[in-house]
């Protein structure tokens, strides 16, 4: 059943309220969040949703975060300015050197084919990229039979990157 179900019973207890929901599910995704899920999570319409996030960003622009459009969906963000404040309690990602290596060997010659990624680091790539696709930090796609390793909006994030 949606969220959306439960209204009755939070509006009776008073905790309903779509923008706090909307202001927290954008706070715990780590990955942006359509107007559509947004929606069902609120049981508002789109054009409801996508109003309300227009007050929080106007709301966010004095804080350190803000939320922004990406991918047809929104996502709230650490501001840059303030990265190098809380740098240290950013999470670690636990891989190991062999696994950065091949992250890194994707990062800089993306978009790389499977096949050539396994001529440069080995056949073990192939655990690194299982492993990577797991934590999401790259995607494997298909072109024409040929698979194709990225890395994800999650990785470029993390690391900090502006691509």
């Amino acid at each position: 059943m949606p969220f959306w179900g439960y209204i009755e019973v939070l509006e009776k207890y008073r905790v309903f309220n779509p923008k706090k929901i909307i202001e927290a599910a954008l706070f715990i995704s780590s990955k942006p969040l359509t107007t559509e899920t947004l929606s069902e999570l609120t049981g508002l319409k789109g054009k409801e949703v996508r109003k309300i996030v227009s007050e929080l960003v106007e709301e966010y622009k004095d804080k350190p975060f803000s939320i922004f459009p990406l991918n047809k969906g929104y996502l709230m963000k650490l501001k840059d300015e303030y990265i190098p404040f809380v740098r240290e309690l950013i999470p670690e990602i636990s891989l190991s050197k062999v696994e950065m290596k091949t992250l890194a060997v994707i990062f800089f010659n993306e978009p790389i084919k499977q096949a050539e990624l396994v001529k440069i680091r080995g056949n073990s790539a192939y655990k690194h990229i299982k492993k990577l696709v797991k934590k999401e930090l790259v995607n494997v796609t298909r072109r024409k039979g040929v698979k194709i390793v990225k890395t994800t909006e999650k990785f470029k994030r993390l690391f900090l990157i502006r691509k």
